[in-house]
């Protein structure tokens, strides 16, 4: 099937409430592994429709940015969305405390509850507001940056389209390619600078998971670290999220001293791997992040 063959249904929230209530009630009931199994499959094919829907929904919007009905579905889908990942939540909880949790890790791996441990310490629905107002936000980014129509080499180009332009062996070509993209952002620098303005919002989600003791799960020495929010973090770079090192970087250090943050050397005094972990104990950085990478 094609991508412009894929028909597109709005996910309706209060259908999906009431599915999930059904297979969770089947879940949580289940007297054998059949049960189980069969009622965690049924949930995997509801929230695979509902990505999916979310999914193209964004997507058609994004290719032609005019299209008022996905203007329409992508504003209910950032509404709507925290709320699907609230219902997400209530079956993860079943399942990662399930009584047959031994048997579905032989059948699906470990990862599938370990990913569900993090979900579970990732999202609360306090933040269910913040949330939507984040959604908006980037969704009115990605829509500001696709309809881009910029004039370059006799046609209208997208930001996209410019990029082999900026890549060119050609000075002047490149020299211009980047002019015209620094037009656009120059242009557009006001509605930018309220997006960014507005997403002090993040920070504020940032702090309410601190306060609420949040964490997540470091991989291969499985160990829960806090996450924090801090000022030092400049939305305007990435995503706004960032892992630190108190013992490795001033700053994260500085950051480590507000938030009482374990002080962990990864390094020994000849700058190979330390002990944290037996299989790159020794080893160079390069060495051990090609085996560390084979570990994931």
């Amino acid at each position: 099937m094609r991508f412009s063959e894929m028909q597109y249904v709005r996910p309706d929230v209060e259908s999906i409430k009431e599915q999930s209530e059904r297979i969770k009630l089947d879940f949580s009931s289940a007297d054998s592994l059949e049960a189980a199994d069969k009622a965690f499959l049924e949930w995997d094919r509801l929230t695979a429709h509902t990505d999916t829907m979310m999914t193209l929904a964004y997507i058609r919007s994004s290719i032609d940015t005019t299209d008022k009905y996905y203007e329409k579905e992508v504003e209910y889908i950032d509404e709507y969305s925290p709320v699907f990942t609230d219902i997400q939540q209530s079956f993860t909880k079943l399942l990662v405390n399930s009584k047959y949790r031994p048997q579905l890790e032989e059948k699906y791996g470990k990862l599938l509850f370990l990913n569900g441990e993090i979900f579970l310490k990732a999202f609360s629905p306090e933040i269910i507001p913040e949330t939507q107002e984040t959604n908006k936000l980037e969704t009115e980014y990605q829509k500001l940056i696709a309809s881009a129509q910029i004039d370059f080499d006799g046609e209208k180009r997208t930001l996209s389209q410019l990029f082999p332009y900026k890549q060119s062996a050609d000075d002047d070509i490149r020299r211009a390619a980047w002019l015209k993209e620094s037009e656009f952002y120059s242009e557009n620098g006001k509605q930018l600078d309220d997006i960014y303005d507005s997403g002090a919002t993040l920070k504020e989600v940032g702090k309410l998971l601190t306060e609420k003791g949040a964490k997540c799960i470091v991989p291969i020495v499985d160990r829960e670290v806090p996450i924090i929010a801090d000022e030092f973090v400049e939305l305007e770079f990435g995503t706004g999220c960032v892992k630190i090192t108190p013992a490795h970087d001033m700053n994260d250090y500085q950051a480590g001293l507000r938030h009482n943050l374990e002080i962990i050397e990864v390094f020994d005094e000849d700058n190979n791997m330390g002990d944290l972990l037996p299989e790159v104990k020794g080893m160079s950085q390069l060495e051990a992040r090609k085996i560390i990478v084979e570990m994931l």
